[in-house]
């Protein structure tokens, strides 16, 4: 759901715009630069984006939200791809038009079972000389954002299903994740892994949850893995959808859940 403050905006949108970045942890990520694929969403106020004589300087030219990634992509290594999200949404919000922004960022090689993994973030500056109302003077609208983990196209067998052959054999399912870690801090305190939820640790946690033991209904699946994501620290909500890719020739069975606060 839009935010009530936005609906007198323009939404100004990039999807998939692709950069090589030198992000990572790993060994091999340290040694070369990878594919990052950011989505960003910008909302600009209608009364002063709306162009009277077709001209660019009546808008928001989104040729500077490429400007802004490109540069803060050639900085040097960066280990987290939330410091990298923190930073591109900073930028974009310093422009004195944009009111809000979404960013997320993904990296779409560094799994082979998996379309990409990435995180979320959305931030709206406050009105001036007020704060929202469920934030402190030390986590403001200014210093913090809503942050979402995501997990997208992850691929594995499973046993699962009420039909002979499902009970003979496992399957291939495909799971999406993703967990809202609430507001969180725009800058990281010390781009440590230490000091966020690992994406790694919860795609084990999903492979496992979804190959323990054969489960008759989608229904049942899910249930069990949106509790244990649930249980993770800082996880305030979780989205799950599992689908069958293989059960019909002609179409994709899936379930979706949605649980916690979003």
């Amino acid at each position: 759901m839009i935010d009530p403050l936005l609906t007198d905006c323009r939404r100004i949108f990039l999807r998939g715009l692709s950069r090589r970045v030198r992000i990572g942890i790993h060994d091999f990520e340290r040694a070369a630069a990878q594919r990052i694929l950011f989505d960003i969403d910008l909302y600009v106020p209608l009364v002063q984006t709306t162009p009277q004589c077709d001209r660019i300087d009546e808008v928001v030219d989104y040729d500077f939200v490429r400007n802004e990634v490109t540069q803060i992509t050639e900085r040097g290594h960066i280990d987290l791809q939330e410091t990298l999200c923190d930073a591109v949404l900073n930028a974009l919000l310093a422009h004195p038009l944009v009111v809000a922004a979404r960013v997320s960022t993904r990296k779409p090689d560094v799994y082979d079972d998996c379309e990409a993994v990435g995180v979320e973030a959305f931030r709206r500056k406050p009105a001036p000389g007020a704060l929202p109302p469920t934030e402190s003077p030390a986590m403001t609208a200014a210093s913090s954002g809503a942050q979402i983990l995501t997990l997208t196209g992850l691929r594995f067998d499973a046993s699962l299903g009420v039909l002979d052959h499902e009970k003979m054999a496992p399957q291939p399912i495909q799971v999406d994740a993703e967990l809202s870690l609430g507001r969180q801090p725009l800058a990281p305190r010390d781009d440590d892994l230490a000091h966020v939820l690992d994406y790694r640790r919860v795609r084990q946690i999903i492979i496992d949850e979804c190959t323990a033991e054969h489960l008759n209904l989608l229904e049942s699946l899910i249930g069990k893995l949106a509790q244990r994501l649930m249980q993770l620290p800082g996880v305030q909500g979780v989205r799950v959808k599992i689908a069958k890719l293989e059960i019909f020739d002609d179409c994709e069975v899936a379930i979706r859940v949605e649980t916690g606060a979003w």
